[in-house]
């Protein structure tokens, strides 16, 4: 008689734990694809000549003439002279550079390496699921109990069977020692 009245209640515990525990379906949530660094690198060489002209030291260089004139013209590649001897017997003397100086071409050759290094990070952009509707207030609520009734109706299980549960765990514990 006692299991009799019993019975009522495991159904009603039973039909609540059926009820609570149905839940919407929810699709799952796609991973944000991320794409690793992509780089790109481009190396070029410019190889630029160019001719500058440089001026030198003009070297020393020396001249001698003797001659039976009163006046005397003596040059080199980058000077002039003239001497001669006055009415007087005084010696004028004049020395002068000449305007140019002395050109050299130099050829100037430089290379120039450029790397140009072009990083691609994409960046991840949320997308929105599109989610059928909103569970309502009765849905969340199941959903936010369901742990809890399906505590009580074990604690209530537990309960109501201990007298056979605790023979059956006696009876094994001796079998066992």
């Amino acid at each position: 008689m006692k299991n009799m009245k019993t019975i009522p209640f495991l159904c009603i515990a039973g039909a609540a734990t059926i009820v609570a525990g149905c839940k919407s379906t929810k699709a799952s949530q796609s991973q944000i694809p991320v794409m690793p660094i992509s780089t790109n690198t481009v190396t070029s060489t410019i190889h630029t000549q160019r001719i500058d002209t440089v001026l030198v030291t003009v070297p020393a260089q020396t001249a001698e003439r003797t001659t039976t004139d009163k006046s005397s013209r003596l040059s080199t590649d980058y000077a002039e002279s003239y001497a001669c001897i006055n009415a007087d017997g005084t010696l004028t003397h004049t020395l002068h550079n000449l305007p140019a100086p002395l050109p050299v071409a130099v050829t100037n050759t430089s290379d120039t390496i450029l790397v140009d290094k072009i990083i691609e990070k994409p960046v991840a952009v949320e997308v929105p699921i599109e989610v059928e509707r909103q569970p309502t207030w009765w849905e969340k609520m199941r959903l936010a109990t369901w742990g809890w009734l399906a505590a009580i109706v074990a604690l209530c299980a537990a309960w109501i069977f201990r007298t056979p549960l605790l023979t059956l765990l006696r009876r094994l514990l001796l079998k066992a020692l």
